[in-house]
């Protein structure tokens, strides 16, 4: 019980790390479009955002549905005991909270309209926000890597359910 409490609390905190990514893409676009400075370089950056939540979005979804379709499952099982989520937690909460940072000072240097500050804003901010991609990175990656492994648990279990002769198999055994 304790386990799927802690996944729970993860897939939470996957759900807040989505929506300030698109907050924070969105704020980009907005201080891109207004800002009149580097929107190529702006554009770059909101895009890489604004996947990274939709990557992380379908994630959650995926987990979700395999949480609530299999019970008894080995991958979630050693993912509580070995406290996985926990790790991606931590690393989500920590870009979570730079996005909603990220996302408040792009959504006030918008308001400005003159291209020479918001120039020089961008280039004093965009650390802040290209910092964040390694660790994106890393929570896609290890995401990726949990629902590649639970497809694979998931394929094993319908072999393992299927019979040892295959249908077609049987239909040449009976056209001999």
């Amino acid at each position: 019980m304790a386990e799927a409490i802690g996944i729970v609390a993860s897939v939470a905190a996957l759900v807040q790390l989505v929506r300030y990514g698109k907050k924070s893409a969105d704020a980009l676009y907005q201080f891109s479009r207004q800002g009149g400075v580097s929107q190529v370089d702006v554009d770059r950056c909101a895009n890489q955002i604004l996947s990274f939540s939709l990557i992380v979005g379908s994630a959650h979804r995926s987990l979700n549905r395999h949480r609530e379709d299999c019970t008894g499952s080995d991958v979630l099982d050693f993912i509580s005991a070995h406290r996985v989520f926990e790790a991606i937690t931590i690393d989500a909460k920590s870009v979570r909270r730079r996005l909603k940072l990220a996302a408040r000072q792009f959504s006030n240097l918008a308001k400005g309209k003159r291209t020479l500050p918001a120039f020089i804003n961008w280039w004093l901010h965009k650390d802040a926000v290209v910092s964040l991609f390694p660790e994106m990175e890393r929570i896609k990656t290890n995401l990726t890597l949990i629902i590649l492994v639970i497809q694979l648990e998931l394929q094993m279990k319908e072999i393992k359910g299927r019979s040892p002769i295959s249908p077609e198999i049987k239909k040449l055994e009976k056209s001999v």
